[in-house]
């Protein structure tokens, strides 16, 4: 049991670590829009292969909306992604955030999101309901 538990703190010491000193987060100020997430996701978004591979990525939020931290969640093929909802949100409770905005690229160009994504964001939006980050 006690090998477990160091097992378990070790791991979330390193996604800790990852989230709050690897991934710094530059001043962008307060996320009020999705015209201000889209701006902040251009500050840490892969461009290189925005075109090419569909990924997701997450921006953590503190109580007045400026960014906290941020994680790449998922890293694909040409045309999908898995994001993993546990993923988002151990991220969001490691970084204490309050709210997160998840990002996801289409590298075809296409806007419209697919069923696939609005599940996904169905899914999240209840997910942070019931964990009070939203």
């Amino acid at each position: 049991m006690q090998t477990l538990t160091t097992s378990k703190a070790t791991y979330r010491q390193k996604l800790t670590l990852q989230i709050l000193e690897d991934q710094l987060i530059p001043d962008i100020g307060t996320v009020r829009n999705s015209k201000d997430a889209a701006l902040a996701a251009f500050l840490f978004w892969d461009l290189d292969n925005i075109k090419v591979i569909e990924q997701a990525y997450a921006l953590y939020l503190n109580r007045a909306s400026e960014p906290i931290s941020w994680a790449e969640i998922s890293s694909g093929a040409s045309n999908s992604c898995l994001v993993d909802i546990k993923i988002v949100m151990s991220h969001a409770l490691l970084s204490h955030a309050s709210s997160f905005v998840l990002f996801h690229n289409h590298p075809s160009g296409k806007l419209t999101p697919s069923n696939a994504d609005l599940k996904l964001t169905k899914t999240l939006q209840e997910m942070g309901k019931l964990m009070q980050i939203h």
